[in-house]
């Protein structure tokens, strides 16, 4: 469950918790010393608060970008000097410097960030500074030891605000990559269900079709022998040359149907490519992400083997995504008149190539949500059109993934 910008409700309760603090405190404070400047102090300092606090809400509901760092910090400015105005005029206004010190921790870089720090200690010193500077009586040990503990409470829980923050982030990246990719899986298995539907009605309009009409022209040719009544050579004249052109128009009809989209081959890759560099900046591991061409991108491969080339691709980037968490991504497709090469290379976390199986694809232990066998089913779509599949690999050095398919092994003519 997520709330305003995709952020998880125990944020945001933590959030209005400290808002709620605030107002506490200073209504206590009020409490103790109601005197006319203190009064008007404290609703100033509540309305600059709650201005500020009121236009980032609006500002994360709609969506917008985080506003300028000289606006932030100037509306944190003013707040900090009401309070010390508060302090000053009555020390009853001393605990307010604990939520405050969340609002600095917040704004200026974090509880690992100096100016921060120093922040949260400005704020510790002026609890008992400005109340020693207002009565002239030194502060006690106890009343020195209360803030400095606070200050170090909120230094955890804001550490603690951050760590849970970011993980929220990661995880909506994540979720983004995921409906992403599925989008991305439906709109693939899609188009490939109509190639296999293109592919079937070929097969049987050349197998049923364009048979028969090749069997009526050889007839027809056949028949015509010498001595044959006019009309009788005529007809079979006719039926000859109607079958032959039926039989273009089918054959013809035929390779348009089996003919792939290969012109969108290298369009498709790309996409994959640019999709896997997206998705590597959605999970806070950036990379540089290429796909070279080599030989001739504009040659027409037959389906199947234009499926191997997409599926390596697919198969390859996937495993970057999921383990390689790498710096560079190069996937280079060759296209060359005997053989077509498809090789995918990071300088990701890499692994130990263990034993292969019998389709070539590297042994891998079983993982618990059943995942890792796209390299072994990628090995028996290229032994189907008697490729090689390469796997080289190390720990801390890399992965390539390699797959070679001679041209030779597929009819790229429809008869």
């Amino acid at each position: 469950m997520r709330t305003v910008s995709g952020e998880m409700p125990v944020l945001r309760w933590l959030r209005v918790g400290v808002h709620v603090l605030t107002a506490a405190l200073l209504l206590i404070g009020l409490g103790r010393a109601f005197t006319g400047i203190t009064v008007g102090l404290a609703l100033a300092f509540g309305a600059v608060y709650l201005f500020g606090t009121a236009w980032e809400y609006r500002r994360m509901r709609a969506g917008d970008p985080a506003p300028s760092r000289s606006m932030t910090l100037g509306w944190l400015t003013a707040v900090l000097v009401m309070w010390a105005g508060l302090l000053a005029a009555d020390a009853g206004f001393v605990w307010l410097a604990f939520p405050l010190m969340f609002l600095v921790l917040h704004l200026t870089g974090g509880p690992t960030h100096p100016i921060s720090l120093t922040g949260v200690a400005l704020l510790w010193s002026a609890t008992w500074a400005l109340p020693w500077w207002h009565t002239g009586s030194s502060p006690s040990l106890p009343e020195m030891l209360g803030p400095g503990l606070g200050a170090v409470v909120a230094v955890l829980i804001s550490a603690a605000y951050r760590s849970l923050h970011a993980e929220a982030l990661h995880q909506q990246r994540i979720a983004e990559a995921l409906r992403a990719a599925q989008a991305e899986l439906a709109a693939t298995e899609h188009h490939a269900g109509q190639l296999a539907e293109r592919e079937r009605l070929s097969r049987e309009i050349h197998d049923t079709l364009a048979q028969g009409l090749s069997s009526l022209v050889l007839l027809s040719r056949a028949a015509q022998r010498p001595g044959l009544p006019a009309d009788t050579a005529d007809a079979l004249e006719l039926i000859e040359s109607t079958a032959a052109e039926n039989l273009t128009e089918a054959r013809r009809f035929v390779h348009r149907l089996a003919a792939v989209d290969t012109v969108s081959l290298p369009e498709t890759l790309q996409h994959l490519v640019d999709r896997t560099r997206a998705e590597l900046v959605l999970l806070g591991r950036p990379a540089h992400c290429s796909l070279n061409w080599q030989g001739d991108s504009a040659l027409q491969l037959p389906e199947p083997l234009a499926a191997v080339v997409l599926r390596t691709v697919q198969v390859g980037l996937g495993n970057v995504v999921a383990h390689a968490a790498p710096a560079r991504v190069v996937v280079t497709v060759g296209v060359f008149d005997d053989v077509v090469t498809v090789d995918v290379f990071d300088d990701g976390a890499g692994f130990t190539v263990s034993d292969l199986d019998d389709d070539g694809a590297p042994i891998t232990a079983p993982r618990p949500d059943h995942s890792g066998r796209g390299l072994a089913g990628l090995a028996r779509r290229v032994r189907g059109v008697q490729g090689q599949l390469e796997v080289e690999s190390s720990p801390g050095e890399g992965t390539v993934l390699g797959v070679r398919v001679p041209r030779g092994s597929l009819s790229e003519e429809v008869s």
